[in-house]
């Protein structure tokens, strides 16, 4: 009878243990709810690369230099630099993430940008800058304008219109050259930028160059105008020493260039044209005088003056035989005149 009393204390003093510490377990447990904390929005346009760009333009170079950094890596930044949508790729280097790169183009106005390539989780690949550049011909400030050339006899005249870009209302220096030398020089009228140069036209040929004279920034002093004038030769510039003399003189008497060639056998054959031919019968002279003595009447210095030596004998031929042709037909004839 104890055992029993025993063993169903013992089982009630267990059953209520497990009963109390069921209740005091139920009562320490709140409702279950969620215990995990908010994330805050990611603003993923952050991740973007960014920079800056700087542009120099030294005649046709264009220098490109700026930064370019992206949030998410060390390593070096693609940049496009584009002029007028036409691309080239830029690096930046590591160090500081600068970039730089000089570019050589033609004369000409460009829109420029640079373009950051994005590399994490950036939403794009930004501009980071833009400028617009003009590369200007230099000799695009050369004075401009216009030449014309009259042409009258022995006399020619070029006229036109100029003027400098740098200085529209001041007078522009204009020089006329032949062949390389200056032969007329000028100004332009301020006010109607007009001009007007007058020069002589020398025998032979004759290459005009018109120049006008840079103002202010260009390269040079361009010509308004090239142009080649031939004026034939007399036929007197053909021969040289005494026989010019005596060709000038053939023409003042008239005659042309086939009785100077007539003249030249001639004397040829009798002097040499030598002012000192002597000949035993006392005929002396480049036209063979008999005596001498006789051309003093063409000069006092007819022993050793070649001009009056020739002057009395064309005298002598215009007064016997009409011309040198003549007098040369008569000598081929007679081995004498």
């Amino acid at each position: 009878m104890r055992r029993l009393s025993t063993l169903a204390v013992t089982g009630l003093v267990l059953s209520g243990g497990a009963i109390a510490t069921a209740a005091a377990s139920h009562a320490a447990t709140p409702p279950a709810v969620s215990s995990s904390p908010a994330t805050p929005a990611t603003n993923a346009a952050a991740h973007n690369p960014h920079g800056d760009l700087l542009i120099r333009v030294v005649g046709r170079r264009v220098v490109v230099r700026g930064n370019a950094d992206d949030p998410d890596t060390t390593r070096a930044v693609r940049v496009i630099v584009s002029f007028n949508g036409k691309k080239a790729l830029v690096r930046a280097s590591h160090a500081g993430h600068s970039f730089a790169r000089t570019f050589v183009l033609p004369y000409g106005r460009y829109a420029v940008t640079a373009q950051a390539i994005n590399i994490g989780p950036g939403t794009a690949s930004p501009v980071i800058g833009r400028q617009t550049i003009a590369l200007v011909n230099p000799a695009s400030h050369n004075p401009r304008g216009t030449g014309y050339l009259i042409r009258s006899g022995s006399a020619v005249r070029f006229t036109g219109h100029v003027s400098d870009p740098d200085a529209p209302k001041r007078s522009v220096a204009v020089h006329v050259y032949d062949n390389g030398r200056m032969v007329a020089a000028g100004r332009t009228n301020g006010q109607t930028r007009a001009y007007s140069l007058s020069a002589q036209v020398g025998a032979g040929v004759n290459r005009y160059g018109v120049v006008a004279f840079n103002l202010g920034r260009g390269t040079g002093n361009p010509y308004l105008g090239r142009f080649t004038v031939n004026r034939p030769r007399p036929w007197v510039d053909s021969y040289q020493g005494v026989q010019r003399i005596a060709a000038t003189l053939v023409a003042a008497h008239g005659w042309g260039p086939a009785q100077m060639a007539d003249l030249v056998k001639l004397w040829n054959k009798e002097s040499g044209w030598r002012v000192n031919a002597a000949n035993p019968s006392g005929a002396y002279g480049i036209p063979q005088a008999l005596p001498g003595s006789k051309m003093g009447a063409s000069g006092p210095n007819w022993q050793s003056d070649a001009r009056t030596q020739i002057a009395w004998g064309l005298s002598y031929i215009a007064g016997r035989y009409g011309s040198p042709s003549a007098a040369w037909a008569h000598s081929v004839a007679t081995n004498w005149y």
